[in-house]
């Protein structure tokens, strides 16, 4: 590979995958691969470090064409990825922001941005003078238009609006005194429906998840940890079947899946529990620490603490019949994993 601009360091990573066996090499300038018959996935990740700059530049290949997305001195992070869209989040200004590309053009947003779909989602303030976020824009990434929605009685706070399926969930708060915050629910219909009751000023709420017009929220006072969890489904909040208020489930089509200790302690090992959509499972039962749980149409992957090449965090799935580890039992290759996340059977994490 050659460069595109001077002193821009240009290499790739090769990862490749065998079975269950996941080899990582190291990044290189040049690299060889050989035999690759018997492999069944070759991924190959191009970077970029910028010996000027003294950081990394996001690209991205399309048709054996390379193009920079991101042209600043800042960090750029959280890349989402959806139909014909990129969105990340830019520490470029304060507070931080949003961008994304179109497939076209990259897009600056005043706040940080959610894509799905076809639609990407943002909140910003009704007019140069206002501080606070009072409007949500939703820009249709096939045809270009941004429909924009506005309560005015309303601010847009603490949270970004979360998008799943053309549904918006956002916190808002009452511009009046005594200011109380609710979780709200919109589409492109402009409708805006609160869902929740009215908290007062220091109940702080976060969204966690939408997902089909259901939402997984909690609330906490002031700066304290969150202390109750909330399942947004069929018009009404009710506590998620898990043992302690404060955990908090992944949610898909009517599906929960989570990490709780099976002890009366909170801070106990933690084991794996589904929830099927009538019953609760509880899917491990041992010593071992399991976290980090994400579920797709019954499918779900998790990390779990083994004993294997030393003792690592690595990454489990059910299929909806057994448990099996993504490991290389030699190596213990991936390990220390996070941020998992599973969608149609395939899985992505950090590590």
């Amino acid at each position: 590979f050659t460069p595109l601009t001077a002193g821009v360091y240009f290499g790739v990573q090769v990862v490749t995958k065998k079975g269950n066996i996941v080899t990582s090499y190291s990044l290189a300038n040049n690299f060889s691969l050989s035999p690759t018959k018997d492999l069944d996935e070759i991924v190959i990740i191009i970077m970029n470090y910028d010996k000027n700059e003294g950081s990394y530049r996001l690209r991205v290949q399309t048709d054996s064409k390379l193009a920079q997305l991101s042209f600043n001195n800042y960090d750029d992070s959280q890349p989402i990825i959806s139909d014909g869209g990129v969105g990340w989040i830019t520490h470029e200004n304060y507070p931080v922001q949003g961008r994304f590309f179109n497939g076209k053009k990259i897009i600056s947003t005043y706040s940080p941005v959610d894509i799905h779909g076809t639609q990407a989602v943002w909140a910003e303030p009704r007019n140069s003078s206002s501080t606070f976020n009072g409007l949500i824009k939703i820009y249709d990434l096939k045809n270009g238009k941004t429909i924009v929605i506005d309560s005015p009685n309303l601010e847009i706070v603490d949270e970004f609006p979360l998008l799943n399926n053309g549904k918006i969930a956002f916190i808002g708060t009452d511009i009046t005194f005594p200011r109380y915050n609710a979780i709200y629910l919109t589409d492109t219909s402009k409708t805006i429906k609160r869902i929740s009751n009215y908290f007062q000023p220091e109940i702080w709420l976060k969204i966690f998840q939408i997902n089909n017009g259901q939402i997984i929220w909690g609330r906490h006072f002031y700066l304290d940890d969150i202390d109750t969890v909330f399942w947004y489904k069929d018009s009404l909040n009710i506590v998620p079947p898990t043992k302690f208020r404060k955990t908090v489930p992944r949610l898909s089509n009517g599906q929960l899946a989570w990490c709780e200790s099976k002890t009366t302690s909170p801070d106990g090992s933690k084991e794996l529990f589904f929830y099927d959509g009538t019953n609760t499972r509880m899917l491990t039962d041992d010593n071992i620490s399991d976290n980090n749980a994400d579920i797709h149409n019954g499918k779900i992957a998790w990390a779990r603490d083994t004993i294997i090449a030393g003792k690592n965090r690595h990454l489990a799935i059910y299929d909806g019949t057994k448990i099996r580890l993504i490991v290389d039992t030699t190596t213990g290759l991936p390990k220390d994993v996070y941020n998992i996340k599973i969608h149609s059977g395939k899985i992505a994490f950090s590590t």
